[in-house]
């Protein structure tokens, strides 16, 4: 059987992901930011594991990808780190929504330079998922999210995809230190909003 290039790349960030967390005796999700961000440095910190990682780097860069490639590799090893250890924010926005938001935004706005935030943008599945369907590269990225992993996850899958994402780890209901925005996205995560004085200002 023919692999495609996502599998390819998630089985390789997969093998990569599973010897970093026996190592560590890690989560999925940790073991895999790790990964990601090895990746992108084209380091391994884990020198004990070093011989088994290399090869794997070495397979991840010897593949003839695109950016859209490496976000849905990346959304499998996500998918499947969340599943094995499920939280109320660790959600990752369906591809059918990435799809729609992403053709209305690159509908809107055509071949013109824009810039974006994603209030929530947890891992950055939809932000750089809009970002591969936009008919331009001139466009000022924002994302915005609380929790620490995701926001290195973030980091890492924008990376990974060369895409140029100005992050904030902080409360997206909390003023935000960026500029006004051409378009706002996001899939709000389901769960408790603990700040209930920052709730009511906003309410």
């Amino acid at each position: 059987m023919q692999t495609t290039t996502v599998s390819e790349l998630f089985t390789i960030i997969d093998q990569a992901t599973l010897y970093t967390k026996k190592e560590r005796k890690s989560d999925y999700l940790t073991a895999l930011c790790e990964t990601a961000e090895g990746l992108v440095q084209d380091e391994i910190k884990a020198e004990t594991i070093a011989d088994k990682l290399k090869p794997l780097y070495e397979r991840f860069y010897s593949q003839k990808m695109t950016a859209e490639d490496v976000r849905r590799s990346l959304q499998l090893a996500l998918l499947k780190g969340m599943k094995a250890s499920p939280q109320p924010n660790h959600e990752l926005t369906p591809d059918t929504l990435v799809l729609l938001m992403g053709h209305m935004v690159a509908m809107l706005a055509g071949k013109k330079p824009f810039s974006i935030l994603d209030p929530a943008v947890g891992a950055a599945n939809l932000l750089t998922g809009i970002m591969n369907q936009s008919a331009t590269d001139e466009i000022q990225a924002f994302g915005v999210d609380a929790d620490p992993l995701l926001i290195r996850l973030a980091a890492a899958n924008a990376n990974l995809q060369q895409k140029a994402v100005q992050l904030f780890h902080q409360d997206g209901l909390k003023p935000i230190l960026a500029d006004p925005v051409d378009y706002v996205v996001c899939d709000l995560p389901i769960g408790v909003y603990p700040d209930q004085e920052t709730a009511k200002i906003i309410v």
